[in-house]
């Protein structure tokens, strides 16, 4: 079995002295693991970063089994923001999110329902205006939403809350096209929200 598909480069882990298996994240196969013969060697190294995209090609005797990916790097993500620390945590977190709560094999979501029982899988959503942050809203999921200077009428002003979604929490652009201080704020609170996780998970 096989397929070939443009996919993002969510994990890669050391498998012996200079082999890795990869979790890549492709719109057709879903979340999806496979062996790197090489991965770990200076050629590849570019190749297999956190975030970028490649066009992977995944061969395997059967569907759940782990298999053998190949690749070429089309767009290097995580490269082209290397001089920025925040750029570059923001990236990685969004892999590792996706790599542990979407379920593997799963392909892109065709509808709704497809969409909600993804979300139901996640302790947060962070999105920005679209229809995924009035899902998880309706859902009851916390829900943090990146919203423009001009956003939506939706969300009102000068306001962090929302009176449509009691889990929701807004952060605004100041000014037209800065989003970097709702960025920060928004990775302040996410650092702050995981810290206390991994206080509450060692106490238990």
């Amino acid at each position: 079995m096989e397929w070939q598909a443009p996919a993002i480069v969510l994990d890669v882990r050391r498998h012996g002295e200079n082999d890795a298996v990869a979790t890549l994240l492709s719109e057709a196969e879903g979340r999806h693991r496979g062996l790197v013969r090489g991965g770990q060697s200076r050629r590849q190294a570019a190749t297999w970063q956190v975030g970028s995209l490649v066009a992977a090609r995944w061969t395997g005797r059967l569907a759940d089994q782990l298999g053998h990916f190949t690749a070429e790097l089309v767009h290097p993500s995580a490269a082209l923001v290397l001089d920025s620390p925040l750029a570059l945590a923001l990236l990685a977190a969004a892999c590792a999110v996706a790599e542990g709560a979407l379920p593997e094999a799963l392909a892109a979501a065709r509808d709704f329902a497809d969409t909600a029982a993804v979300v139901m899988g996640l302790d947060l959503v962070i999105t920005v205006d679209t229809s995924v942050a009035h899902l998880a809203g309706g859902l009851g999921k916390p829900v943090w939403l990146l919203s423009r200077f001009d956003g939506c009428w939706r969300w009102l002003r000068e306001r962090q809350d929302s009176p449509w979604y009691p889990t929701l929490r807004l952060y605004r652009q100041p000014s037209p096209g800065d989003w970097a201080p709702a960025i920060a704020a928004l990775a302040a609170d996410l650092a702050q929200l995981t810290a206390h996780a991994s206080d509450a998970a060692r106490a238990a």
